[in-house]
């Protein structure tokens, strides 16, 4: 499974567990953001990862489907760190370095790429896919009269990357069970 945590510093992020409002609450900045409704509702958060003049910019969202719980991280490398503001705030030391599992990040090779989740699912130009499909086995949610009956859910986790001059510039990443 290609993502699984957001790691902030010492602080994790599991995605499809940790709510958004729990990130916000713990990191004490930024404000919680959303727009549309129905399918496509998302919320977010954005922080700035000053980096003299490549800086990042990290959204860590809960679409729909996450109900409130992180389960979609993106970043990319910027070179506007004017932008900095109440919405999009400097991310505290504290919580830094930042990365996905088996340590990939913005800056990452894709030679460290591959050794880690094997060769990409698609593949054109810079774009790279890794996806994951599989089954989790929970309690079903409409069991009734206190009985507990398990259930094979879809689970889902991608990562999606854009690579320059053999390393991540953008990055995409998203886990979602059909619970």
């Amino acid at each position: 499974m290609p993502v699984t945590v957001l790691t902030l510093g010492n602080y994790y992020i599991r995605l499809e567990i940790t709510l958004l409002v729990d990130v916000k609450n713990r990191i004490k900045s930024g404000v919680i953001q959303h727009q549309g409704d129905a399918s496509e509702y998302v919320q977010w958060l954005c922080y700035t990862i000053p980096d003299g003049l490549e800086s990042q910019r990290i959204w860590i969202a809960s679409s729909e489907m996450g109900g409130g719980k992180v389960d979609v991280v993106i970043a990319e490398r910027i070179s506007d760190t004017l932008n900095i503001n109440k919405y999009c705030p400097v991310l505290p030391n504290i919580y830094r370095p930042v990365k996905m599992d088996r340590n990939i990040w913005l800056g990452t090779k894709i030679e460290e790429l591959d050794n880690s989740l094997g060769k990409p699912l698609f593949e054109r130009g810079g774009l790279r896919i890794y996806d994951y499909f599989g089954k989790k086995t929970l309690p079903d949610k409409e069991s009734a009269d206190n009985v507990v009956t398990m259930v094979d859910y879809d689970e889902i986790s991608s990562l999606a990357v854009k690579v320059k001059d053999g390393k991540i510039i953008i990055l995409w990443a998203s886990k979602g069970t059909s619970y």
